[in-house]
């Protein structure tokens, strides 16, 4: 009888309980603006050159838990590039040649070099 009053007594308490869940990738969500570079070797005459377009970057929240989605000028979840979020770091799903994300306040950084080839794509960003 004691044992069935005891369960019934933590089970009232853990009910009575409220847990509230804070998605750390609350805080990193949103629209980036800024530039991207895209930059190449062309031969040892000219050597490397770069190529600079306007860039609006999206991170939103993936339903996989902990990922974010980078997308490039629109969302969409097929071309989405994903990255595990937490505290405060970006770490790429990707494991062959990732790419990497950084975010300072409210810069956001990225870099792509997609082999071993003398060309890589870098974008900066500042959130809206």
């Amino acid at each position: 009888m004691h044992k069935l009053i005891l369960i019934i007594g933590i089970a009232s308490i853990l009910t009575g309980c409220e847990y509230s869940y804070i998605d750390e990738r609350e805080n990193v969500m949103g629209t980036y603006n800024g530039i991207c570079t895209n930059n190449y070797w062309v031969d040892t005459i000219v050597g490397f050159k770069h190529d600079t377009s306007m860039v609006t970057l999206f991170l939103t929240k993936s339903a996989l838990d902990s990922i974010v989605n980078l997308n490039f000028n629109e969302i969409n979840v097929s071309t989405a590039i994903m990255f595990y979020y937490s505290e405060g770091k970006f770490k790429s799903v990707q494991e062959y040649h990732p790419p990497q994300l950084t975010l300072e306040q409210d810069s956001l950084y990225y870099f792509y070099k997609q082999g071993l080839g003398p060309y890589w794509q870098e974008c900066f960003a500042k959130r809206n």
